[in-house]
Formats: structure tokens, C-alpha cells, sequence
């Protein structure tokens, strides 16, 4: 449901970033830490929507705050960064996704955290609500940026590791260390570039010195994120304990590279809320993009193939995906697609989305 939110006041937690409050709505807003809102502003007269996370906490905070950081081209993020300013309107819709956790006072878990750059926005959230409403479980942070200057919440980490100090730990990875303070320095747990092998090393000392049923939670850029997965999977961590949001698409690289306006136009079956409807996609255009030109409500948000809350059940025919950030090569094996970037091959195409309508 979209709703209109005016800025509360507006925090530069590093010089690249900017965390903007809004009160609560009237109706309320609930949501899971980690969860994200579909952001729209108008930009250039043109209404620019983009996904952020939800930096506070749900069971701790009484007004709501996103996160966003300066991306290259990005054009909402840099109008955010250097123009957001107190009483100015966004148009918000959520909270949306599926990369969140459900604090419970009765669990005992060892949550480990890895975050790349700006991915530390839903992670920062889940932190929070679980140091505050799960007082046996231990969370564990790998955190990594570019530099010290970097590093978004910094303060407000070290506050909470001071207060958690046994339920609390923070690993710092940076590339650029070499003009560091030594106090600075001495906090910095890996220097330079990771590595597969540094965070199998990592991972398989944390589960040594922490006897808990562990979860790992990863966002950050593309590169980041397949290199935190490709560790997990070495050390076979179940897919079932690891959960993932990636922040930033890759230019090339795991894109299709068929021509999709040369595709004949189909007619695509949707079942949706008890009902099966109807509708056409012309060549070159995705089935969620032909379903909400036939006005049609199915649940979307970033449309970058990153944020799964247009992911599908394929029941029949044939979809290929263009692009595809976050469905795990069993979801696809089990016939889950994308319908932002997802185009119908044949004629007989149904689809049935995942998410609880908007």
C-alpha cells in the first residue's frame, strides 16, 4: 500500500550517505528487520522509484528511518544525499521483501552477519532487535568498506559492542588501512582484499567458539556477495541457513543475452488472489510490466531482479529471465521465476506470484 511520508529530519552518517526520518502513519507500519520500502520521488519532473532498507527497529524505535547511499549514476540516491531536506515528501510503499528475521525473547541462535558497504542498512536493524529482544543469542558482524571514512553506523556499532560486549563482535575488513591511527589500526581484523579461503577460516572459527545453531545473513554489492557465498557453500552451510539481499546489480555479467524484442507477443495466464486472468506481452516487454499496463495490482518493487518480491511459481509454458540477483539455483530448478525481468517464450505461460498482494 503506497502512502505519502514527509521527512522528520535528515542525518549524514558519513559524507556519502544519508539516513532520513519519518513519523510513523497514522495507520501504522509494521514490519521485520531487514525489510525494505519502494521509495519514490520525483526527480526532473520524472517520479524515480528505488528500494531501501529499513535502518530502525521495529521493537526498539517509534518513527522510521532508510538508509541510502551515494551510487555512481544513481539518480535517486544522489538527489536523496544532496537534496533531502525536513517536510519534503516521498511517496513509500511497503515494507516489502523477504530478507528480514522475527526476533523471539525464547531463541538461542548465533547469528552471523556479513556486510559490504551500504548492506549494513537491513543488517543494522536486525542487530539492534536481537541484542534487544534475544537475550541468548550471540551475533557476529563481518563488516567491509573501502576505508575507515567509510564505514556507515561506526559510531553507533561501537556503542552497541560496548553494551553487548559477550553478545557482540565486530570484524572490520578494509581496503585502505595504510594511513590509520594504531588504536584505528588495531580494530581493523582484515587488511586489504578478502579472500575465500579468510572466510572459510573466519566462519569456521566462529562456529568453534560459538556452540549455537548459527544463520548467516549477507548484503552488499554483487562481488562481495558471491564471494561471501561461495565460501558458505565450500564449507557446505545448508541453504537453509543463509539468507541473502543483494544492494547492487553488476553492469554485465549474469544478464541473458537473448534478444527479447524479437519474441512474438504472447498471452500470459496469472493466478492471483483465488483468480486466473489474462493478459498480453508485447515483444520486448517483461510479464510484470504487461501485467500492471492491464492494471493489474501483482506485488513488485526495485524491478532490478534484486529485491524477489515479484518472484513467481511457474505452472506452465516457458520464461526466460533477463536478469536475476536473487533466486538460488534451486528456486529456479523448482520453477521460481522473476517477473520483472522475466519474458514468456511460449504461448502457454501461468504464473502464480509468491508475495502477499501490496
Amino acid at each position: 500500500m503506497k502512502t505519502s511520508l514527509s521527512i522528520k529530519r535528515v542525518v549524514h552518517p558519513t559524507t556519502d550517505t544519508v539516513t532520513l526520518y519519518f513519523d510513523t502513519p497514522e495507520n501504522g507500519l509494521t514490519y521485520y528487520p531487514g525489510q525494505h520500502l519502494a521509495v519514490t520521488a520525483i526527480v526532473d519532473q520524472k517520479p524515480i522509484t528505488r528500494t531501501y532498507s529499513l535502518s530502525t527497529s521495529p521493537v526498539m524505535d517509534s518513527e522510521l528511518a532508510i538508509t541510502v547511499k551515494r551510487i555512481p549514476d544513481g539518480v535517486l540516491s544522489n538527489y536523496l544525499v544532496d537534496y533531502a531536506k525536513p517536510e519534503m515528501p516521498l511517496t513509500v510503499e511497503g515494507p516489502l521483501g523477504q530478507f528480514y528475521t522475527v526476533p523471539n525473547s525464547v531463541n538461542h541462535r548465533h547469528l552471523v552477519l556479513f556486510a559490504g558497504g551500504s548492506g549494513i542498512t537491513p543488517l543494522y536493524s536486525m542487530i539492534r532487535s536481537i541484542l534487544y529482544t534475544e537475550p541468548h543469542s550471540v551475533l557476529s558482524l563481518l563488516y567491509a568498506n573501502r576505508s575507515w571514512e567509510n564505514i556507515v553506523f561506526r559510531v553507533e556499532l561501537d556503542k552497541l559492542q560496548t553494551a553487548y560486549p559477550d553478545r557482540f563482535l565486530v570484524y572490520h575488513a578494509l581496503d585502505q588501512y595504510t594511513d590509520l591511527a594504531d588504536a584505528e589500526l588495531q580494530r581493523v581484523y582484515f587488511k586489504g582484499s578478502l579472500s575465500r579461503l579468510l572466510v572459510k577460516k573466519f566462519v569456521a572459527q566462529l562456529q568453534t567458539m560459538i556452540p549455537l545453531p548459527t544463520e548467516f545473513y549477507l548484503c552488499g554489492p554483487f562481488g562481495f556477495m558471491q564471494l561471501i557465498e561461495q565460501a558458505l557453500e565450500s564449507l557446505t552451510i545448508p541453504v537453509n541457513q543463509r539468507f541473502k539481499e543483494q544492494f547492487f546489480v553488476p553492469a554485465q555479467g549474469v544478464n541473458s543475452p537473448r534478444d527479447y524484442s524479437s519474441l512474438p507477443i504472447q498471452t500470459v495466464q496469472v493466478l492471483y488472489t483465488g483468480l486466473i486472468q489474462s493478459f498480453t506481452v508485447a515483444s520486448g516487454q517483461s510479464i510484470l510490466d504487461a501485467a500492471l499496463a492491464a492494471d493489474l495490482k501483482l506485488p513488485y518493487s526495485c524491478r532490478e531482479a534484486q529485491c524477489g518480491s515479484c518472484r513467481a511459481q511457474l505452472i506452465r509454458g516457458k520464461v526466460d529471465m533477463e536478469r536475476n540477483h536473487i533466486l538460488t539455483l534451486d528456486e529456479i530448478r523448482s520453477g521460481q521465476v522473476l517477473l520483472c525481468r522475466g519474458f514468456p517464450l511460449t504461448p502457454d505461460v501461468i504464473v502464480q506470484p509468491l508475495q502477499n498482494q501490496l
